[in-house]
């Protein structure tokens, strides 16, 4: 049989495994340009060379080379370029993979603590009792100065600054963002400014930074609330009476815990904040 000396994009397709839509796209980029030509009816062909080209671009791609290298790496004649290319290469790769193991982290990190919140939401009962506790002793990245507070707002720069201070030290989550209201609570309703520390509870416990503390455990008096936080008023006011009713007194400044909230992708209607004071028996 005599051996063909010119292809049609649909068999050099066929043969290379690459799509006829991925050649007409190396065509456009100047990597692999038809060469042949019918003098009957103008239609390009690819040579028996080019079937070549196009094994050693479906190799180059298995490689993890892209588009905006094939062609520089199609014109190297020196075998010692070649291998250079192939080491640089599985550098990038590996530091792609060390990219993606870092971001997997965060992820399962985040789905932890979106799967503490939801536990803590649901063992509040659906009439969303008075629950008395002690808070667990944790080491926590703080932030604590005079800012805007508004309950009507989203203190989102305080939120950013923490968050960006963590990543500086190389801190580990372990908790949504909290905060405490170190002017009385109702403040934070009808005025814009007030003394806020915000906090995360982190993993890491030998760090040395004045950012960084520890946190004592306390006897609290909590309810977990939906919605925004504006709205948050009438349930610090049923906390309030409750604590009360339940014979304690309140012993220090309110924490809000923002269980479900904007980080995580979830909408105001299915934010949930859990809000509590330090009590001691009355």
């Amino acid at each position: 049989m005599k051996r063909k000396t010119r292809y049609t994009i649909g068999e050099l397709s066929e043969i290379s495994n690459i799509s006829t839509k991925t050649l007409r796209l190396y065509d456009e980029k100047g990597v692999l340009t038809p060469q042949g030509r019918d003098s009957d009816n103008n239609y390009r062909y690819y040579t028996e060379k080019q079937v070549i080209d196009a094994l050693t671009l479906c190799e180059m791609r298995r490689n993890g080379f892209h588009m905006s290298e094939l062609k520089r790496l199609m014109d190297i004649d020196d075998i010692h370029d070649s291998r250079n290319n192939l080491c640089e290469k599985i550098e990038k790769i590996e530091e792609e993979i060390r990219s993606l193991e870092d971001k997997a982290t965060y992820v399962r990190n985040t789905l932890s603590i979106i799967d503490r919140s939801i536990s803590i939401i649901e063992n509040y009962n659906a009439n969303n009792d008075l629950v008395i506790d002690e808070s667990p002793e944790m080491t926590v990245l703080f932030t604590r100065y005079r800012s805007n507070f508004n309950a009507n707002q989203l203190f989102w720069d305080r939120y950013l600054e923490l968050h960006r201070i963590k990543d500086e030290l190389g801190l580990t989550a372990l908790s949504p963002l909290c905060a405490i209201f170190h002017d009385n609570y109702f403040n934070q309703f009808f005025f814009d400014e007030g003394d806020l520390e915000v906090y995360i509870q982190i993993a890491e416990q030998d760090r040395q930074s004045p950012s960084i503390k520890v946190k004592e455990p306390f006897v609290r008096a909590s309810k977990v609330f939906s919605g925004w936080y504006a709205d948050l008023l009438d349930g610090y006011v049923t906390l309030v009476k409750e604590i009360e009713r339940n014979g304690y007194i309140i012993d220090g400044p309110s924490h809000e815990e923002y269980l479900l909230e904007f980080a995580y992708g979830f909408n105001t209607n299915n934010y949930y904040t859990r809000v509590s004071f330090p009590v001691k028996k009355a």
